[in-house]
């Protein structure tokens, strides 16, 4: 079945100040019923927007939470890992990130989705108000947490840190993952 490519969300499911229940996203991601919304352009692994709907028992109220799912089928091979990796990656990052109590990767797990197993990571909104360039011009500090984290986790995706709209002043990385060989990397960051 083909699905759209899709640039961004043309609605959205929860409101864009609405804070992150990490442990509720979480039980949605894992038990909740995907839909895909379409492809997402630009995207080398074949990621897919799609709606995570989770019914509740009586009285609830049925949750729908906006995710990112990609494939292990439709993961690019890349030389230095080995293949069918990244989805173990990006959960790891989101372990990690949680562990240490830095909360700047957005819930992620694995699971079987409509294109068999992968990774699910929750969607968070771009901050259309927020001047990225400005952020790295006027050296926000807020970028060296997720410089360090970078260079902690080896990160081997360069994907820019996307300040997010969920009710706080937090950033999130996207596209992170571990690199879990014994080959070094090098991450540069700059702090006076």
């Amino acid at each position: 079945m083909a699905h759209p490519a899709v640039r961004l969300p043309r609605h959205r499911l929860r409101p864009p100040q609405m804070p992150i229940d990490t442990p509720r996203a979480l039980d949605v991601l894992r038990d909740g019923e995907i839909e895909i919304v379409g492809r997402l352009l630009g995207s080398s692994n074949h990621a897919m927007l799609c709606r995570v709907r989770l019914a509740c028992p009586e009285p609830g109220e049925t949750i729908v939470l906006e995710a990112v799912y990609k494939p292990t089928a439709g993961e690019r091979p890349l030389d230095d890992f080995p293949d069918g990796t990244l989805s173990h990656r990006e959960v790891a990052a989101f372990l990690v990130s949680e562990a240490i109590g830095w909360s700047v990767v957005p819930p992620t797990i694995r699971r079987d989705g409509p294109f068999g197993d992968g990774s699910l990571q929750l969607w968070i909104d771009i901050d259309p108000a927020v001047d990225v360039v400005g952020m790295v011009v006027e050296d926000d500090r807020r970028l060296r947490r997720i410089a360090v984290f970078d260079a902690a986790v080896n990160n081997t995706d360069r994907n820019f840190t996307l300040p997010g709209r969920c009710g706080s002043e937090r950033l999130f990385r996207r596209g992170q993952g571990l690199a879990s060989q014994s080959g070094n990397r090098v991450t540069a960051f700059h702090d006076d």
